[in-house]
């Protein structure tokens, strides 16, 4: 499913670049600190279902401006 942010409101296309934000950051630390791989992997599943339910969807393509910046 497509969604584009601008067809929601400020409060919610906010928070779903915040967790997508964190998720980003959360995937670019992995390398550094492989020995915590399992507790960055579980933080990076709980933004998605912050996401999920935000967005009431279980697989979307997040669009801003027509750029996707985020799958699952």
């Amino acid at each position: 499913m497509r969604i584009d942010l601008e067809n929601y409101g400020k409060d919610e296309s906010y928070e779903i670049r915040l967790q997508i934000s964190l998720i980003k950051n959360a995937e670019g630390m992995l390398p550094y600190y492989e020995e915590k791989r399992d507790k960055f992997e579980e933080y990076i599943h709980e933004r998605i279902k912050k996401i999920k339910e935000i967005l009431n969807v279980e697989h979307a393509e997040v669009f801003e401006n027509g750029r996707i910046i985020f799958k699952f």
